[in-house]
């Protein structure tokens, strides 16, 4: 250990390191139709129909080390939760597999919406208008094997490996040896004799969402001004299903039969000419091919069938009935002789919420091998109805004076709501498959899972802006300014350590404890992979010293009994838990140059928050913190004259937080240059060219330092050429 950290000291340690190379199609098709029929001067009718699709395809391949908490040597950074910047471990004679995963994601999204518009002029000072829309939302999946495939792929060739996250991409390296696992391909190189199937994923998840709304809005006119008034009634429907299949008996954990793989169906590639980072010292050899081809092959010579049916395990149903009553008041006038404008109103709201969920609930908790584990879904199914109701009356007032020909000052005042998302309001209870060393080696706490809470109140924001602008030419202008959100029932997360569906931990009771002692009789290391081969050998009469990984992963599990502990899994649930206020300043200036066309725009605003994470405390210590708040600037440059439209974009966004709760996750600052160009060909035809991210910038995502990697990822640049006819 390199700067290690005290003792007590918080630390983190990487589970896993992958590069992947996704490739992604989007085709959208969209229609309108709109009548219009006024059979008089006072009425007037509106039907509208709008409809859209869109078709998703996702193909990525990874290229993965994963890791065993069995560090040979680890250098750490001086970050108030220490990370390794260097990461290694050895297989202590053995060897461990490298992970090739094939992914694929097929996705059909429609959309249809009807609706009816009656205005109906009353007299020369009232309008009624009656709405009525109906619109109902799909997601589905497009393929025969469902939504998302994933199919394992691995090869046992890793003697040893490492991570170095000292630079922009984290350098992975393997210990490449193909020589010491029976049966892979003993000539020092990465090829089909090494590789084979692992395990095989499918997932399928639908989602329909009805919203139906009928409104009467009135408008009243006065001499300066006018009354607007009306009532609404909406109400939303979602329902979301979603299940998986699950199958390790596709070439097991332990890669069973490497070779088999036919060779029309993987393309060997290396990942350093896919990504466009420095990789020298990396391990990049890896493989791409279509997840449904590879899974439909594996699927069929190990198990005798075609793409596998996959359950509905979770149906869950958000029904969200909305009734609104509103009035609002616009005034012009006159103080001390400058022109003003008001508008006053106010609305009230009130909601009804029923969140029911009826899935499968899991069944037991399998130990599979080493550090395996897998929550395997049973028989049963679970109710579950919770309702909520609540009310909100929000006032709104809006004031801008001239005070003189050039110079306009605003001031707005407002309360309004914004609404927990669909997933934090569900009544469904999960629970993800432990990770990291069997609970017996060690005091983590090895499962998680979530919970939603239908009783969640919406944010609430009190807002004052205040500005000052400052027209000095025909196109030009200066800005600034002040804003200030107060806000209440802040939704963050809460961690509750408990046991769900009566759970037991095969990895911590009285079989693991005596194969533990066992191993120290003999002398033998405790490590995951030992411990797992003792219990197997231990309840099944076995010899312990003829136990190899792959083969006692693939031909036993260990499942739970009844005297093995219940499994204490960290659950997270959000709730509303803090009130804070966020504010700013915001600058904006445009400015042309006289007729030449040319022009420059700019703009800045600051945020500030009063809840910041702690980053020093550790993952056992919940805290809220407000998200996505970070400073941004832009700075364009414009030409416009002749038919001719240009700008050049350059924009930035500081360092923000987009995830509380046990680990953190942040967004590191970005830039951007974006081009956009155009030209009128004539009246009723332009042209256009849109360029986005000329310079190919990336994202990087971490955790509580830079060294804690979550996700870099390269997007490239975006190309957009079209043409518009009017007529």
């Amino acid at each position: 250990l390199t700067n290690a950290p005290p003792i007590g000291g918080l630390y983190s340690i990487p589970s896993d390191i992958r590069y992947f190379q996704a490739d992604r199609e989007r085709v959208r098709k969209n229609a309108q139709l709109t009548v219009q029929y006024r059979p008089s001067d006072k009425l007037e009718a509106t039907l509208d129909y709008t409809m859209s699709s869109q078709e998703l395809s996702d193909k990525e391949a990874e290229q993965s080390s994963w890791y065993a908490f069995t560090p040979d040597k680890v250098v750490f950074d001086n970050s108030p939760v220490q990370a390794p910047l260097y990461y290694g471990e050895t297989a202590n004679g053995g060897v461990r597999d490298q992970a090739f995963a094939q992914n694929r994601l097929e996705q059909l999204n429609e959309n249809d919406s009807l609706g009816f518009n009656l205005k109906y002029d009353v007299n020369d000072d009232l309008t009624l208008v009656l709405d009525a829309h109906s619109s109902t939302s799909k997601g589905s999946p497009n393929a025969p094997f469902g939504l998302k495939v994933q199919q394992g792929i691995a090869g046992n060739v890793d003697a040893g490996h490492a991570v170095d996250f000292s630079s922009t991409l984290p350098i992975m390296m393997v210990d490449f040896d193909d020589s010491i696992k029976d049966g892979v391909n003993n000539n020092d190189m990465l090829d089909l004799g090494d590789v084979g199937t692992t395990v095989y994923t499918s997932n399928m998840a639908r989602q329909e969402t009805d919203i139906n709304q009928v409104r009467l809005d009135g408008t009243y006119l006065l001499d300066n001004g006018k009354v607007d008034f009306g009532i609404e009634s909406r109400s939303m429907e979602t329902n979301s299903q979603s299940g998986q299949f699950r199958s390790d008996q596709v070439g097991g954990w332990g890669v069973n039969d490497p070779g088999i793989i036919p060779a029309d169906l993987v393309e060997f590639v290396d990942f350093a000419d896919l990504l466009d980072f420095n990789t020298t010292g990396a391990f990049t050899q890896g493989l791409i091919g279509d997840a449904d081809k590879i899974g439909l092959w594996a699927v069929g010579h190990y198990l005798g069938t075609g793409f596998p049916e996959i359950p509905v395990e979770n149906n869950q149903t958000i029904k969200e009935d909305i009734t609104a009553i509103y009035a609002q008041l616009t005034w012009e006038g006159e103080l001390a002789d400058m022109p003003y404008n008001l508008v006053v109103g106010v609305r009230n709201e009130e909601t009804s919420l029923t969140s029911t969920v009826d899935g499968l609930v899991p069944s037991m908790i399998a130990w599979k091998g080493n550090n395996d584990f897998e929550v395997v879904t049973g028989d049963t199914k679970q109710a579950i109805v919770d309702t909520h109701d609540y009310s909100n009356l929000l006032p709104n007032f809006d004031f801008d004076l001239n005070i003189s020909d050039d110079l306009v000052g605003r001031f707005s005042y407002s309360q309004t709501i914004a609404r927990a998302s669909l997933a934090d309001l569900a009544a469904n209870k999960s629970v993800n498959g432990p990770q990291g060393t069997p609970t017996v080696m060690s005091n983590l706490i090895p499962a998680s899972g979530t919970a939603g809470n239908p009783s969640l109140m919406p944010l609430e924001s009190t807002n004052i802006d205040l500005s000052v602008e400052w027209y000095y030419d025909d196109a030009s202008y200066v800005s600034l300014g002040y804003y200030q959100k107060d806000v209440k029932n802040f939704i963050g997360k809460e961690q509750v350590d408990q046991n769900l569906f009566g759970l037991r931990d095969p990895s911590a009771g009285p079989r693991a404890q005596a194969a533990v002692a066992a191993l120290e009789d003999l002398g033998e290391a405790v490590t995951d992979t030992n411990l797992f081969n003792m219990v197997v050998a231990m309840e099944n009469g076995l010899d312990y010293a003829t136990l190899e990984e792959g083969p006692t992963e693939n031909a036993y599990d260990v499942l739970p009994q009844s005297d093995d502990p219940l499994q204490t899994i960290r659950v997270e649930q959000p709730l509303n838990t803090e009130d804070a206020s966020i504010d700013g300043l915001e600058f904006a200036v445009q400015h042309f140059f006289g007729d030449s066309g040319f022009g420059v725009q700019a703009n800045y605003t600051t945020v500030n928050g009063d809840v910041e994470y702690d980053v020093s405390k550790g993952p056992n210590s919940p805290q809220f913190a407000l998200l996505g708040l970070s400073d941004t600037a832009n700075l364009v440059g414009l030409y416009e004259k002749d038919g001719f439209q240009f700008r050049l974009a350059y924009n930035w966004r500081d360092k923000f937080l987009e995830a509380a709760g046990a680990n953190p996750r942040f967004v590191e600052a970005y830039t951007q240059l974006d081009l956009g160009a155009s030209y009128d060909v004539s009246d009723n035809l332009t042209i256009y060219l849109d360029a986005i991210n000329l310079t190919d910038e990336y994202s990087r995502k971490h955790q509580r330092s830079a060294a804690e990697l979550v996700r870099i990822e390269q997007f490239g640049a975006r190309y957009a050429l079209g043409a518009r006819y009017t007529f």
